[in-house]
């Protein structure tokens, strides 16, 4: 399954993280992340690729769960269209409710021009064909301000590959097939010997096993 997985890994990302108590002066750089973030929630909701791309920069490098690579706004292009958009979507239906422990990090002095932000994306998905699962992924994003603008310029998302509900459910598809082969061989070997054992059977004239151990042979 090319699982994947979703724009709204990107644009359900908080990365301005919870806000500071008053006592503690914020840098403004969290409030232009904001701004960020609530845009490209408005552009995911109406499926806007454009508006999306606006916040992205254009040597963007995003990997998905799935490990597959978007590379530019071309290639960020392509994955939303194919995952998301059209009647040969892969994912139908997502939702995230994203959660940061901490505020981003900010880098650049007292003018930050560099900021990385990490936290859970709590993510559901149901697939065309019918799939439902929920990912728990964890992801990071990296941020720069170039003329004056922020643009995410690496993003990276990735869930438990040992414990994730796509790994159950693969593992119990797999028993189950496992299982009714099994039994469908065992039955096929069954039929196959009390056919052989019966034409043999047949072929021994009546008595002749039990002339045969009367007479020691």
């Amino acid at each position: 399954m090319s699982r994947f997985f979703a724009m709204a890994v990107v644009l359900a990302c908080g990365f301005s993280g919870p806000v500071l108590g008053q006592q503690e002066k914020e840098d403004p750089a969290h409030d232009e992340l904001r701004a960020v973030r609530k845009a490209m929630v408005e552009a995911f909701n109406k499926r806007d690729i454009d508006a999306l791309l606006k916040h992205v920069h254009k040597d963007v490098v995003i990997t998905w769960q799935n490990g597959e690579v978007s590379r530019g706004h071309d290639g960020l292009r392509k994955y939303f269209e194919r995952m998301l958009v059209g009647p040969q979507s892969v994912v139908l239906e997502i939702h995230a409710d994203p959660q940061m422990p901490e505020l981003a990090s900010l880098y650049g002095g007292k003018t930050p021009t560099l900021a990385v932000a990490y936290g859970t994306l709590n993510d559901q998905y149901k697939l065309r064909n019918g799939m439902e699962f929920k990912m728990d992924s964890l992801w990071s994003a990296t941020l720069v301000k170039e003329a004056g603008a922020w643009s995410i310029v690496d993003f990276h998302a990735s869930t438990n590959v040992f414990d994730n509900e796509v790994l159950n459910v693969a593992v119990k598809k797999t028993m189950m097939y496992a299982g009714g082969g099994g039994l469908a061989v065992g039955l096929l070997l069954a039929t196959l010997v009390c056919v052989v054992m019966g034409r043999r059977c047949r072929a021994q004239p009546p008595g002749t096993q039990d002339d045969a151990y009367a007479g020691g042979k």
